[in-house]
This record gives C-alpha cells, sequence and structure tokens, in this order.
C-alpha cells in the first residue's frame, strides 16, 4: 500500500452448518537450511457456506466494499464471489522432529 490507509468491510449473513474437521500434517524444510524441518499438526474446522463448484449456497446476504486505492483494480464490480469458508477453531502444534 502506498499509506498503509483504507478499510475493507465485509458483511455476511449466512445459514451455520456442521464444520468438517480436518487434520492436515505438514512438513516445511527451511530454504536457507534443508537439514532443518518442522513439523505443523492442525486440528481445524471448516464450514463451507459456499462453493461454486460444489454447489453449496447457505449465504443469505453478503456485501464487499474495499475502500483501498492499491486494491481497486481488483475489485472493480466485475469479479465473481465462488467460495466463503468459514474455519470456527483452528489449533496448530509445531515441533522440530
Amino acid at each position: 500500500m502506498r499509506n498503509g490507509s483504507g478499510t475493507i468491510e465485509l458483511r455476511l449473513q449466512y445459514q451455520r452448518g456442521v464444520p468438517m474437521r480436518s487434520r492436515p500434517e505438514a512438513k516445511p524444510r527451511s530454504a536457507a537450511d534443508p537439514t532443518i524441518l518442522r513439523l505443523y499438526k492442525v486440528d481445524q474446522g471448516v464450514d463451507v457456506v459456499r462453493s461454486v463448484p460444489a454447489g453449496i449456497d447457505r449465504v443469505q446476504a453478503y456485501s464487499l466494499r474495499v475502500m483501498v486505492p492499491d486494491l481497486r483494480p481488483l475489485f472493480d464490480g466485475s469479479e465473481k464471489l465462488v467460495n466463503i469458508s468459514l474455519v470456527p477453531w483452528y489449533l496448530r502444534q509445531v515441533s522440530q522432529p
């Protein structure tokens, strides 16, 4: 951003669903030293309230206002909403094996 000013406002009304639980794991290596490995274990819930590809739409109303000068070219009114996913819980454990 040029001066760090602006706001993004999202108003969302939706029918809540039962979150799907997932427990992904990742083992990223350091770019500076590939022998350094970390283990990320995640426990999260995801509630997909809108997904065009999956045919899910529990959104009752939404509006998005982007008033950030640097983002105006991306949000010119021609964009299309494809997905809204809510993450009601997210726990992550980080360790070195």
